[in-house]
């Protein structure tokens, strides 16, 4: 009987304790969703258990501590989809039957220092895109590349300011080349319409 009597207390105590769990959950403003990004943060199965989890925390005084494990979920998150787009990305660029040799020639167009980044650049256009300014950049890729030494200033900003090409063009080329400035990038596009490479110039401007 007082085995009983004890087990029963215990059971009490434990629904107290759970329910002032729950309280203090919800007390913050927290609610299923943050208790299921709890749960998979931690590899916890059921969200019911993430909440007693962080309700116990937050008993204890440690009041930052959900709110820091859904950041930390959340870039946990951001990381696996920017990989997994990424993916998509590299997949695009290959199932044109790319390689390096057309992942090379695109980073010369561009002015990207790395054949992987290109490879990257290059399949997120034709995502968003299409194949079409990839396959113009290829089929018309030279040798011959734009050297600002051969070229005066003034000349290619001549160049660029009877190009068609706006500030807005020359500021997203300026992102797409990792230029230092707006102005380099009016510079090199007026410098590629000298030299008759066009073509390595997106049509629609967004590598």
């Amino acid at each position: 009987m007082l085995g009983t009597l004890r087990a029963e207390n215990r059971t009490q105590t434990s629904n107290q304790d759970n329910q002032q769990y729950f309280d203090a959950f919800f007390a913050r403003g927290y609610d299923w969703n943050d208790a299921v990004a709890i749960s998979a943060y931690f590899g916890i199965a059921d969200p019911v258990e993430a909440k007693l989890k962080a309700g116990n925390q937050l008993v204890a005084g440690h009041h930052n501590w959900v709110d820091r494990v859904l950041e930390l979920k959340r870039a946990e998150d951001t990381q696996q989809n920017n990989q997994a787009n990424n993916q998509k990305a590299y997949d695009a660029f290959f199932r044109q039957g790319y390689g390096y040799n057309e992942a090379e020639k695109i980073a010369i167009a561009w002015g990207l220092k790395d054949v992987g980044e290109a490879k990257l650049k290059a399949g997120r256009h034709i995502l968003d895109y299409g194949v079409a300014d990839i396959a113009n950049i290829l089929a018309n890729a030279t040798a011959a590349q734009y050297d600002a030494a051969n070229i005066s200033d003034d000349a290619a900003w001549d160049a660029y300011a009877n190009s068609g090409y706006d500030r807005d063009d020359a500021s997203r080329l300026e992102n797409a080349w990792g230029l230092s400035s707006t102005n380099n990038a009016k510079l090199k596009i007026g410098g590629l319409i000298l030299t008759r490479q066009e073509h390595s110039l997106p049509g629609n401007v967004a590598p």
